[in-house]
C-alpha cells in the first residue's frame, strides 16, 4: 500500500471514529430522553411528535421546526414522505432553503468552508446536484471533526431541563419539543448517512456519505438529496449554539 493511500485510510479512521464518538454521545442522551417521554403517559402529544420524528429521520430529513398536528397527519397519511417534503421546502418558492443556506454561510464555524460552501450553493442552484452534494458532504465532515465533543456540556444542560419538565409532567415550550426535533432527527438522518456500506455491495437507497466522497455513488442526485444535506450542515451548526429559542413552525 502507498503513502498516499495510508494517508486515506487514516484519514477515513479518524473521520469515522470522531462520528461514532459524537452520535454515541448524541445517542445515549437523546434516548434517555426518549425513554423518559415514552414512560409519561400524559405525553401522549409528544410520542405522536416523537413517531413523526422517527419517520423524517430516517428519510434524514433534519428538523428543527414545531411540527403543527396537520403536518404530522400527512407523514403518517403518504405513502410518499419525500414528496411531501419537496412540496413543503417548494411551496414558499425556495425561500425558507435560501434562508438556510444564508444562515449557515454566516455562522463563524464556516468561515473555513466559505469557497466550497459557496461553490456548491451556486451548482444547487443551477441544478447541479451531482456536484453540489460532494461539496455539501465535504462540509459536513469538515464540521462533524471541527465541532467533534465541545457541545456536549451544552446538550446535556439542555436534555436535563427537557426531563426535569417530564419527570414533573409540566408541558413542554414549542422550542423544547423543536430541539427533541432537532435532536432525533439529526441523530438518526446522520446514523443512516455515515454508515459504512461496501463498495462490493449494492449502492444504498439513502444518502451515504462513504459512497458520496469515494465516488462510488451513481444514482442521480435530486434538489431535495442536496436539501437534506443542507439541512444536516444547518443542524450541526444549531446543536453546535443551541440557539433554537424560537423555532418556526412547519404546518400544513
Amino acid at each position: 500500500m502507498n503513502k498516499t493511500s495510508d494517508r486515506d485510510k487514516m484519514s477515513e479512521e479518524l473521520r469515522k471514529y470522531v462520528v461514532e464518538e459524537v452520535m454515541y454521545d448524541l445517542s445515549v442522551l437523546f434516548n434517555n430522553m426518549i425513554q423518559a417521554i415514552k414512560e409519561n403517559e400524559d405525553f401522549t402529544y409528544i410520542r405522536k411528535i416523537c413517531s413523526a420524528i422517527n419517520l423524517l429521520g430516517q428519510k434524514q430529513y433534519v428538523c428543527w421546526e414545531y411540527l403543527d398536528e396537520k403536518f404530522i397527519d400527512s407523514i403518517f397519511e403518504t405513502d410518499d414522505i419525500d414528496k411531501i417534503l419537496l412540496e413543503f421546502v417548494e411551496k414558499d418558492e425556495g425561500r425558507s432553503v435560501d434562508s438556510v443556506i444564508c444562515k449557515c454561510k454566516k455562522d463563524s464555524l464556516m468561515s473555513k468552508y466559505k469557497r466550497i460552501y459557496e461553490q456548491s450553493v451556486e451548482s444547487y442552484r443551477n441544478a447541479q446536484y451531482e456536484l453540489a452534494i460532494v461539496g455539501f458532504t465535504s462540509v459536513l465532515d469538515g464540521l462533524l471533526m471541527d465541532v467533534s465533543k465541545k457541545t456536549d456540556v451544552s446538550i446535556r444542560k439542555r436534555v436535563n431541563s427537557i426531563m426535569n419538565k417530564l419527570c414533573i409532567q409540566i408541558k413542554l415550550e414549542n422550542n423544547e419539543i423543536a430541539f427533541i426535533t432537532l435532536a432525533m432527527t439529526f441523530e438518526k438522518a446522520m446514523l443512516i448517512f455515515s454508515q459504512s456500506k461496501s463498495f462490493n455491495e449494492k449502492e444504498p437507497k439513502t444518502l451515504n456519505r462513504h459512497w458520496i466522497m469515494h465516488g462510488r455513488s451513481i444514482r442521480e442526485k435530486t434538489k431535495l438529496d442536496c436539501i437534506k444535506v443542507i439541512r444536516m450542515v444547518y443542524g450541526m451548526l444549531l446543536i453546535n449554539t443551541m440557539d433554537i429559542e424560537d423555532p418556526p413552525i412547519l404546518c400544513d
